[in-house]
């Protein structure tokens, strides 16, 4: 039986529910709950997008706000961006991607040894030492290498 039949025959058996109710069933009703049911929300192919979906200049805009604040707060050693409802993650990605290719790609190097060292501090200094990857349960590189070493 179909969720949209089941919420009538619910209506007919017990009467008239609340708005609340009725919501939290097409929300999250187990099979067809718009939350829970297995379907594409975002995207070209699902019900919206999503500005970073849309553009890679949204997380680009950000990107170039994020790398001014950092400084303007004198390069901490722990910096965190928390991006909330992430979704398909496009945002997060959009603004590693631009600061990677601001720091790498649109820099101009006198020899390839510079590039080779500045690529290496990225990963050791950033993306190993600093960054969090929901993959490995929000923690950096470094601390799992360093869990597992211990183990």
């Amino acid at each position: 039986m179909s969720l949209e039949a089941r919420l009538r025959e619910r209506i007919k058996r017990e009467g008239p529910i609340s708005f609340y109710e009725w919501m939290k069933t097409a929300l999250y009703d187990e099979r067809e709950g718009y939350y829970c049911a297995p379907r594409v929300r975002q995207g070209r192919r699902g019900d919206y997008r999503t500005a970073p979906e849309t553009s890679p200049l949204f997380a680009a805009t950000f990107a170039a706000c994020f790398a001014k604040l950092f400084a303007e707060l004198g390069s901490p050693h722990q910096f965190t961006i928390v991006e909330v409802g992430a979704g398909s993650g496009d945002f997060a990605q959009g603004v590693l991607a631009t600061l990677k290719a601001e720091l790498i790609n649109e820099r101009r190097w006198a020899t390839h040894a510079e590039l080779r060292i500045a690529v290496f501090e990225y990963i050791e200094s950033f993306y190993n030492r600093r960054r969090l990857h929901s993959s490995l349960g929000y923690r950096t590189p470094a601390e799992v290498e360093q869990q597992l070493v211990a183990a």
